[in-house]
């Protein structure tokens, strides 16, 4: 699975976040749950983002892909309660798998 960066506005900073593509759509995973023994690690939560919103990157930026409209910043902190009435489609700790890249 493919793992790609997008350029998240929250509040008055703007984060890079990960984002992958998973059941036919585009989903922000703001953290990892690494699980170092057996070198993979599972999102904590994702948030459903719509392909189409996402606007390319300008050249020589460390991120692919911008998202023109700012998060909750609740929505990142996979601690926080989900924000009531929140727009996005959020799943927490998806059945989702990929390789670490750390090392051990």
């Amino acid at each position: 699975m493919k793992i790609f960066k997008v350029s998240v506005a929250v509040g008055n900073a703007i984060l890079i976040c990960d984002a992958i593509r998973y059941r036919k759509k585009t989903w922000l995973v703001p953290f990892w749950l690494e699980d170092y023994a057996r070198g993979v690690k599972r999102p904590a939560r994702i948030i459903g983002v719509d392909q189409g919103i996402l606007e390319d990157a300008p050249p020589g930026y460390p991120f692919e892909f911008v998202l023109p409209e700012p998060l909750p910043r609740e929505l990142l902190n996979h601690l926080a309660p989900i924000p009531p009435g929140t727009q996005y489609e959020v799943v927490e700790q998806p059945k989702i798998e990929v390789e670490s890249h750390r090392a051990n």
